[in-house]
């Protein structure tokens, strides 16, 4: 959410909340946003049903949403979620997160010629690649020949910040990104000049979720869980600070102690040797006496 203001769009469309609220509630526009950005007719799509579509209570905390969904068109299993903050392995995550939809797609009756083409969909408002192309796709291919091993893999990424800069997005799927992207009053009026009925229907729907009281609380109910969540790992570090001080001070004790110990032991050694250099010399002094009283006997017998 941010600070609103006459022109600042409320809440942004990678709000997660309004995520999943927007196409939980108008399912239609979700099919219509997936079937743009895989390049299919809408109509190909047979049967379309969604999990996950509820926020509970223990989900408000979360860093980000994912809205689950099974389609059914040539046998398509497809995730799609929004990201709005970059993290170290989110590459990773989205590896996971499409293996478990490969390992959950096959129950103990079914074999593996039955194995759905597994689709992971992310529109991030961060850059992830090296690259000018907003849309990236991964498949699983022969390095060399480029030959490809199955087409049941697939990893789209939409970077956002890219937008403007590929050629290669058509109008549709450029005006669904812009509506991602955008952060004032003035964005969503451009957007709707160009009387694109669906996305018009999902501006729409935007301002009738973002204007009601139940939204309104769940985004406070969400950033209090997010502030909360913060604090926690602040004072979880402030904690671990404290607890590597004392471990290091414990060491440091330790240490000091073993160096002392070294020192006590050098410096009885050094006691040890001054002892007997001083009876060394009291049996030189002897020994000197005793050739000294020699020598006067010596002359006096002359």
């Amino acid at each position: 959410m941010t600070h609103p203001s006459e022109n600042n769009l409320p809440y942004s469309f990678g709000n997660d909340l309004l995520f999943k609220a927007l196409f939980s509630k108008r399912t239609a526009l979700l099919k219509d946003l997936v079937a743009k950005t895989l390049r299919i007719d809408p109509e190909k799509i047979e049967r379309f049903a969604l999990s996950n579509t509820e926020m509970p209570p223990a989900e408000l905390g979360k860093k980000y949403c994912r809205l689950d969904m099974s389609m059914s068109f040539s046998g398509h299993r497809i995730n799609i979620e929004v990201q709005v903050e970059s993290e170290e392995a989110y590459i990773d995550r989205t590896l996971f997160l499409w293996a478990q939809n490969v390992c959950g797609s096959i129950n103990q009756a079914g074999k593996y010629s039955e194995l759905p083409k597994t689709v992971v969909i992310s529109i991030l408002y961060f850059r992830l690649f090296d690259c000018l192309e907003c849309h990236s796709n991964f498949v699983l291919k022969e390095t060399e020949r480029g030959e490809e091993l199955s087409d049941k893999m697939s990893l789209h990424f939409f970077e956002l910040p890219k937008l403007g800069t590929s050629e290669k997005l058509d109008g549709p799927l450029s005006r669904w990104l812009s509506l991602f992207s955008a952060e004032t009053q003035e964005d969503l009026s451009k957007l709707e000049s160009m009387e694109d009925p669906v996305i018009n229907e999902a501006i729409d729907t935007y301002r009738e979720i973002t204007a009601s009281e139940e939204f309104r609380e769940l985004s406070r109910l969400r950033e209090l869980a997010r502030l909360d969540y913060n604090q926690g790992i602040y004072d979880a570090e402030k904690r671990g600070e404290k607890r590597g001080v004392e471990a290091e001070r414990k060491v440091w004790q330790g240490e000091r102690k073993v160096w002392q110990g070294e020192l006590s032991q050098r410096d009885a050694l050094l006691s040890q040797r001054d002892t007997m250099l001083s009876e060394k010399d009291a049996m030189l002094a002897q020994q000197n006496a005793l050739i000294a009283e020699l020598r006067a006997r010596l002359g006096n017998a002359d």
